[in-house]
């Protein structure tokens, strides 16, 4: 498939070519991502992913240009033309712009490309930037493929001439030992034994416009002693009894960071300080515990109307930090015998079916789930339904392991839920947190650990 995209190339480029001797260049800043290979022939760039599965295709192409086509929009023309000789390319959206943050402009197009009775993918750009220009192809053989890929293509177009990332953190007053990569619009302020990264609109609000703060203190690494769960409620304690009113219990919501890092959190809405000074809006109060290897690191929350702008930096972030000579080894979030047991679970609705002003039946729901897991790794679980009379009861039994965060339930079907913590209340007696739905990997999120249609949560049969 390689070789013909390149004839084609080829051919449009004597086609356009201003003279024979003209040499075909390319003025784009790509640097190929980690593990992918590249190939060049005859004035274009072929880049591939070493890891690509037998049987799939996806292939980035840079060709060199003879000459200086003039607007974004005719260098996606080429680039749609250039597809055009390798088959039939059919767009399936209208021509889509966007600049990145170095400045470079460019318009994508993306559709079904027929070659010898086969449909692959295709995805045609067109960048500027000043004098320089460029255009990229890209062939896949399907739409997963070309996700699959995506994230490291992007990555690579957004980095040409990007501003430097800023400095990771070095340590400050008070040791705080935590390297990291500061998010973008941020600021990083060392305290006394803290540094304290903030972001805030107060500056550039409008009249009307409330007031966003966020700040995240930053502390020094300490060694992990205890277990994640003992260690965060204790710091909890330590940081808001004295200053804080919160009306949760702090419960540690569990994440597995792709870093290898455990990440531990709770955020507390409406909190209130004890002195009655005003926060300037909806305060949230909140705990993040990094843990790699034998050591953490504790961060204080303090956010001022949260918004969800807030998921994807805070995220970013967390993914960034390391903790020096803390070692390697994963932190264990909790071990298997302390989910083994009964646990149930339920919720019910109230409502009623309304026509023209009357109740004409009732929509009430009640479901209800129920695991217990014995300690030979055995498991039996019923799933109850009922809704206007009706009654519909799903029993299962099989197998059940533990692995890291995830529960597996091996019965009639595959089962697998993320687990979200484990804990236990002097009032509440103990309980379990799993994801809501299971097999989709699903991710607990660090802006929002309470947020809705996140978790259910099983209370432990006595």
């Amino acid at each position: 498939m390689i070789s013909v995209a390149f004839h084609a190339l080829m051919i449009v480029g004597a086609l356009r070519a201003p003279a024979q001797d003209a040499k075909p260049r390319s003025e784009l800043p790509l640097s190929a991502p980690a593990g992918w290979d590249r190939q060049e022939k005859d004035g274009t760039l072929a880049l591939t992913p070493r890891d690509l599965e037998a049987g799939t295709i996806y292939t980035v192409l840079i060709p060199g240009l003879p000459q200086k086509m003039g607007t974004v929009r005719q260098l996606l023309e080429l680039a749609k033309a250039t597809l055009g000789q390798v088959g039939e390319f059919k767009p399936s959206n209208e021509p889509v712009g966007a600049r990145t943050e170095g400045g470079w402009e460019f318009e994508v197009v993306i559709g079904t490309l027929a070659k010898n009775g086969k449909n692959l993918m295709a995805q045609g750009l067109g960048l500027k930037k000043g004098d320089r220009e460029g255009i990229i192809l890209i062939l896949s053989d399907s739409v997963p493929t070309m996700e699959r890929y995506s994230a490291p293509f992007n990555t690579m177009v957004r980095s040409m001439d990007a501003p430097k990332a800023a400095p990771a953190a070095a340590p400050a007053a008070g040791g705080v030992d935590l390297v990291y990569t500061i998010p973008e619009g941020w600021t990083a302020t060392p305290q006394a034994g803290a540094v304290v990264l903030s972001r805030s609109n107060e500056a550039t609000r409008a009249q009307f416009q409330a007031l966003n703060k966020y700040q995240l203190i930053i502390l020094p690494s300490q060694p992990l002693k205890d277990s994640l769960r003992k260690t965060f409620r204790d710091l909890w304690d330590v940081q808001f009894t004295q200053s804080l009113e919160t009306s949760v219990m702090p419960f540690p919501m569990l994440r597995r960071l792709k870093s290898g890092a455990l990440l531990a959190f709770d955020l507390a809405a409406g909190a209130k300080y004890r002195d009655g000074r005003d926060p300037g809006g909806f305060l949230e109060a909140g705990l993040y515990i990094l843990a790699r290897g034998n050591r953490f690191v504790p961060m204080v929350a303090l956010y001022i109307n949260r918004l969800k702008e807030l998921d994807e930096p805070l995220l970013k972030f967390m993914e960034s930090a390391t903790i020096p000579d803390a070692g390697d080894g994963p932190v264990v979030p909790f071990a298997a015998s302390e989910i083994a047991g009964a646990w149930t679970e339920s919720s019910i609705s109230i409502a009623s079916y309304v026509r023209n002003g009357q109740v004409v039946g009732d929509a009430s729901l009640f479901t209800g789930s129920e695991f217990t897991l014995n300690p030979d790794g055995t498991f039996k679980s019923r799933f109850v339904v009922a809704r206007s009379g009706k009654t519909l009861v799903f029993n299962d039994e099989g197998k059940w392991t533990v692995d890291d965060l995830s529960l597996n339930l091996q019965g009639n079907e595959k089962r697998q839920y993320t687990v979200y913590g484990v804990g236990k209340d002097p009032k509440l007696g103990d309980f379990l947190v799993l994801s809501e739905y299971y097999n989709n990997n699903a991710q607990i999120n660090p802006g929002d650990p309470r947020g809705y249609f996140q978790f259910l949560t099983f209370k432990k049969k006595p």
